[in-house]
């Protein structure tokens, strides 16, 4: 398995709740910082890349649904304070 198919089946393995730190928490666990020397900086992007993509297509699909940034807000606010 390449590094790119091993980040995109990391990424995938997440929950489609994860948060944008979610994700990042996880690729920093299992991979690393981009700037390390465990990807190079075009293995991550273009991994990072096709997930974009295929989260894109699953909102243009309907298969995702969007949350309000309000209602995103009221629930931070709610929970952190």
């Amino acid at each position: 398995m390449s590094v790119k198919d091993a980040v995109i089946e990391m990424i995938r393995a997440l929950p489609d709740t994860a948060t944008w730190a979610d994700i990042a928490e996880a690729g920093d666990a299992r991979f690393g910082d981009p700037n390390d020397e465990n990807l190079t900086r075009e293995e991550w992007e273009a991994a990072w890349a096709e997930e974009i993509n295929r989260r894109v297509a699953d909102i243009d699909a309907g298969r995702t649904k969007l949350i309000p940034a309000e209602e995103v807000m009221a629930r931070l606010k709610a929970k952190y304070g």
